[in-house]
């Protein structure tokens, strides 16, 4: 299962996500959650009839399922992935951890805001969200858990010290520091696979060529998509044989 909003959401469809983990790994079930059902009010009642593809419960064909994990707040951001692990786990699943946990392989991530870093204070808050979620992967170990790097924005909507921040933080996610070698724990860098590379114009932010028309939106574009999205599968049909079936 892939907790997510929308730029998860664009990378599934975009990227053809099921698609390639079909061929390459075709006894993976690969299901996807958006935005909470619930979370659809204001202005994403008209999202949510334009891209149905951002809300809700999608199984391994893509076809809509009628069905809420009850994400805390429907945040995704770090202190919000944050509170959703510290749920305590129950059998029945009375919450959405519990929901989730029902699923042989979490995969989570926060959305392009949180790499808006605008201190250091808030980047080692990051870290100690992520800390968090840490000791709650090491209570189950027959769950593979794999956390996403957030994406980088776009230059004009970030500042070259929070991008450098963001870097930071996405380094700090794939390094041995945090996930210790757990084998169920396996970050994926999703921050790299989009940034422009450090030390370079615009170093750390969205690459110029996967920036969107619109000089206001950090979505990635569909050139982006297509070609992450081909490398995402390939990591996770990767990791589930080297995890969960060895």
């Amino acid at each position: 299962i892939f907790v997510h909003h929308s730029t998860g959401a664009n990378l599934i469809i975009q990227g053809n996500v099921r698609t390639h983990l079909n061929r390459i790994a075709p006894d993976i079930q690969f299901w996807d959650y958006g935005y909470d059902p619930e979370a659809i009010t204001g202005y994403r009642h008209l999202s949510a009839r334009l891209q149905p593809h951002f809300f809700g419960l999608h199984d391994n064909k893509g076809d809509k399922i009628d069905f809420s994990f009850e994400i805390p707040d429907h945040n995704t951001d770090p202190d919000g992935l944050a509170h959703l692990f510290a749920q305590p786990f129950t059998d029945p699943p009375q919450n959405a951890l519990s929901k989730l946990l029902k699923y042989d392989v979490v995969i989570f991530k926060s959305c392009f805001p949180v790499t808006a870093i605008r201190s250091d204070e808030q980047l080692y808050q990051y870290q100690d969200y992520y800390l968090s979620i840490r000791r709650t992967v090491t209570q189950h170990p027959d769950t593979l858990f794999i956390p996403m790097t957030p994406p980088p924005l776009r230059a004009s909507q970030t500042t070259p010290q929070q991008a450098k921040r963001a870097r930071v933080f996405a380094n700090w996610m794939m390094s041995k520091v945090y996930h210790q070698n757990l084998s169920n724990l396996r970050p994926y860098d999703f921050f790299d696979q989009l940034a422009s590379p450090d030390g370079t114009e615009n170093a750390n932010t969205l690459n110029p060529l996967y920036c969107p028309l619109m000089f206001w939106v950090s979505h990635p574009n569909k050139k982006a998509n297509q070609n992450v999205g081909r490398n995402f599968a390939e990591f996770i049909a990767h990791v589930i044989e080297t995890v969960i079936q060895n």
